[in-house]
């Protein structure tokens, strides 16, 4: 997510949630249909 504002949510996910998920996925759902913006997960 470059360039972006960063909003509280994402900040606490980052630092906080990210670690502790195999696989996470970052979807805007304001269009008809879903939009993958980012995935990751660990290696």
């Amino acid at each position: 997510m470059e360039n972006r504002v960063q909003h509280p949510d994402w900040k606490n996910f980052e630092g906080i949630y990210k670690s502790l998920v195999d696989v996470w996925m970052l979807y805007d759902n304001s269009g008809e249909k879903p939009l993958l913006i980012d995935a990751g997960g660990k290696k």
